[in-house]
């Protein structure tokens, strides 16, 4: 990748300009490396053609005058606004690209501010250039423009073009940052399914595993299939027998906050040989968020994956374009919905009708749950067999008196992460699992979990870690009672404390879950969904004038989570992790607010990008986590 400072190939700059013939050379063989590039990735959702026009017109502002003395002066580029000024001159799709190049200096932009021209958008981007600029005659003559393809509108088959804009700029943004095409290999399906079998032979679910490995052999791209709480094996054996038959370039198993991603990773590692899993935006080697789920097994949280979907930071766009021709696991996604469930529903239908993806929904409660995607039409399913239906018994007591009379294992599980650490310090044998430790201390409290004790253990989680026979609900919530129903062993026990048994009759879950499902309001009640239609993401025609909003979108729907880096059990040093997943081991997810706090109180050392190091280690107990200050 060529960078243009005040030296270039050993010449300087002031004698490149003086050779304006050596100059254009230089930029064309950039323009076009970077137009292959870019256009190589693109085709992997079958727009080759425009991933080639936004990499060969991308950087023209570097032939501008204003550039030349801009840089003799010390300065940086005029953030893009020749070559954005050039796409949008160029019609409806050419703004398309300016969105794009504009993007490459500080993320995908608004189109307007209150004011037309404001500072940070896209208008005020144009504003910077003289308004007549063309495309250079020198540089024309060699690399022969292509003509702009069309974009065909979401209504007719095609893309919502906001998130067309936001794939094509994965493209590019990767094109800047590796300079090269990193070839796709494929995962040697084969070989998976070959160890998915061999334990199909010893499992209890092996009917399951098996029939997963037949189903999956189908061209439907939306599918469904329930899992045994823990299964993982039966989705991955469904995931890699499609991956196999329709050619597809990896697998991105998407898990809850709660679900222990590095365990899922663990699991899945030992099927496909290793999985990388990403859970916070941070780079081990420059501060910043820099993975792009390149991989062929990728383990991630609902969090992390929707985030990158509608955020229009650049590092948290980048992976998308991997998204692409992948087979997408999404795990649970019923705990992650109010408010926000339509435009991730959206996501899907694009992922799966415009970029060659395959979509598969695993769930493990034993409930209605595929009411999720009412708008889904049509959802061609799989169905496996389905196991036992668990026999169980509801109890009402308080949380004392429950724990007091069990004699096996208790799993306790919280909304309310104050009062389960009041109950976890008053236990005895007692482990907690949270989303707030840091992953690499949370993998040993599970293996301790795990090793076999002769001892009542007491485990107080936000999700379901395993089979129990008794399980105790902390809080009176539909969605922890429907956890703890799919962690909850053949004829065991579920207390809820302070509960209403009326409302946990099949009945009365039935319709509850029913209203939730079918009622729009409900889900739209954080008033995303109309944000996302003014976007263009939505089932209707978009604004074909492409004035989108996507900085008013990525605030709105993504969450204001900071990545924080736990120096647990000794000081670390970013420079010294050898990969930002190894990294991803000492990172937590905590609120916008608490983080700014930590800031107040000099606890946390900000780190290039997003995010800092926790300094003030009073704030995180080994068996808990960081502790949320109020």
């Amino acid at each position: 990748m060529i960078y243009f400072s005040k030296t270039l190939g050993g010449l300087t700059v002031d004698k490149l300009f003086d050779n304006r013939t050596t100059y254009a050379q230089r930029l064309t063989r950039h323009l076009l490396d970077s137009a292959k590039i870019t256009g190589s990735y693109a085709g992997r959702f079958n727009n080759e053609r425009y991933g080639y026009f936004c990499g060969v017109i991308h950087d023209v502002d570097k032939f501008a005058e204003e550039y030349r003395a801009c840089v003799q002066k010390g300065g940086n580029s005029l953030a893009y606004s020749e070559s954005a000024a050039v796409c949008n001159k160029l019609g409806s799709g050419g703004r398309l690209i300016a969105y794009c190049v504009a993007g490459l200096e500080k993320g995908l932009m608004n189109y307007s501010g209150e004011s037309l021209s404001s500072e940070n958008t896209l208008c005020g981007v144009l504003d910077q250039s003289e308004g007549n600029r063309q495309f250079p005659k020198e540089i024309e003559e060699r690399i022969k423009l292509p003509i702009l393809p069309v974009v065909i509108p979401f209504m007719e088959g095609g893309f919502s073009y906001s998130f067309f804009v936001r794939m094509i700029f994965s493209c590019l943004l990767e094109s800047e940052i590796c300079g090269r095409c990193i070839p796709c290999n494929a995962p040697d399906y084969s070989a998976w399914l070959g160890k998915i079998q061999g334990v199909a032979e010893s499992s209890p679910n092996g009917e399951q595993i098996r029939a997963a490995v037949k189903a999956g052999s189908c061209d439907e791209s939306i599918m469904s299939v329930s899992m045994p709480k823990n299964q993982r094996i039966i989705p991955l054996a469904f995931a890699a027998s499609h991956g196999e038959r329709n050619g597809l370039d990896r697998i991105i198993y998407v898990v809850s906050e709660q679900s222990m991603p590095e365990i899922a990773a663990r699991e899945i590692g030992e099927i496909t040989g290793g999985a990388e899993y990403f859970t916070a935006h941070c780079s081990a080697s420059k501060g910043s968020f820099s993975h792009n789920f390149s991989g062929q097994a990728i383990v991630t949280t609902h969090r992390h994956f929707f985030n990158s979907c509608f955020s229009a930071e650049k590092n948290y766009c980048r992976k998308l374009h991997n998204l692409a021709g992948s087979v997408i696991v999404f795990e649970d996604l019923w705990q992650y919905d109010r408010g926000k469930l339509l435009p991730y529903v959206s996501v899907i239908i694009e992922l799966v009708r415009n970029c060659n993806s395959s979509v598969l929904l695993a769930n493990s409660a034993q409930s209605g749950w595929m009411r999720v995607f009412p708008a889904v039409e049509p959802v061609d399913r799989k169905k496996l067999p389905k196991p036992a239906e668990k026999k169980y018994s509801l109890a009402f007591e308080d949380y004392f008196t429950a724990t007091e009379r069990a004699e096996a294992d208790v799993l306790v599980l919280y909304n309310d992460l104050d009062k389960a650490i009041e109950f976890f310090d008053a236990a005895e044998n007692a482990y907690f699992l949270s989303e707030y430790m840091c992953p690499a201390h949370r993998e040993k409290v599970f293996e301790q979990i795990k090793t076999p004790s002769e001892s009542k253990k007491i485990v107080f989680a936000r999700k379901a870690v395993g089979e129990f026979s008794e399980i105790v609900c902390l809080d009176n919530d539909l969605d922890l009672f429907l956890e703890a129903e799919s962690g909850c062993a053949d004829s065991g026990r579920i207390n809820v404390c302070g509960g209403n048994e009326s409302e946990y009759t099949a009945e009365e879950i039935k319709l509850a879950i029913d209203k939730r499902y079918s009622d729009r309001e409900a889900l739209d009640k954080y008033k995303i969904g109309s944000c996302f239609k003014d976007c263009g993401l939505s089932f209707e025609k978009p604004n074909e004038s492409f004035r989108f909003q996507f900085q008013t979108v990525s605030r709105l729907a993504t969450e204001s989570t900071v990545p924080l880096i736990i120096p647990f059990e000794q000081e670390i040093d970013i420079k010294s992790v050898a990969s930002d997943s190894e990294l991803q081991k000492y990172i937590i997810n905590i609120p916008l607010s608490a983080y700014e706090g930590l800031l107040r109180e000099e606890s946390v050392m900000p780190i290039n990008g997003r995010g800092g190091i926790l300094t003030d280690k009073s704030l995180y107990r080994s068996k808990t986590g960081f502790i949320l200050r109020k």
